[in-house]
C-alpha cells in the first residue's frame, strides 16, 4: 500500500533487494556457456531486470516527492534520475537478443 510511509519503504526496499538479487545471479552465471542458459538467465537479461528494479525504486521516490509536496527542484532532480534509469532499461531491452523477449508495445 503506497498510501503510507511504511508502504513506500517496504516497496522501495523490496525493489532494491530484487535488483541486488538479479545482480548476484548475473555474477554467478557469467562465464557459463551461453547455450546452457535460458534467455531470462543470460547476463544481459539479468542486468536489465536489475536496472528495471532500480528504476522503479527511483520512480517511487518521485511519487513520494510529489505526494509530500517537496520543492519543485528536488522533484525535478529525482525525476531526471528516474528518467536516466528508465532510459538505460530501454537500451538494454532493445539489444538484439533481448528484443524478442518483450512485447513490441513495450519497445515503442
Amino acid at each position: 500500500n503506497l498510501d503510507s510511509e511504511e508502504g513506500f519503504q517496504i516497496a522501495k526496499k523490496t525493489l532494491l533487494s530484487a535488483g541486488g538479487i538479479f545482480t548476484a545471479i548475473k555474477e554467478m552465471v557469467v562465464g557459463l556457456p551461453e547455450q546452457e542458459l535460458s534467455p531470462d538467465r543470460k547476463p544481459v537479461c539479468l542486468e536489465l531486470l536489475s536496472s528495471l528494479c532500480m528504476a522503479q525504486a527511483q520512480g517511487l521516490e518521485v511519487q513520494k516527492a510529489l505526494m509530500t509536496s517537496m520543492k519543485d527542484i528536488i522533484v525535478a532532480k529525482l525525476a531526471r534520475h528516474a528518467d536516466d534509469l528508465f532510459s538505460e532499461v530501454m537500451k538494454l531491452m532493445q539489444k538484439g537478443n533481448m528484443r524478442n523477449l518483450w512485447d513490441e508495445d513495450w519497445l515503442s
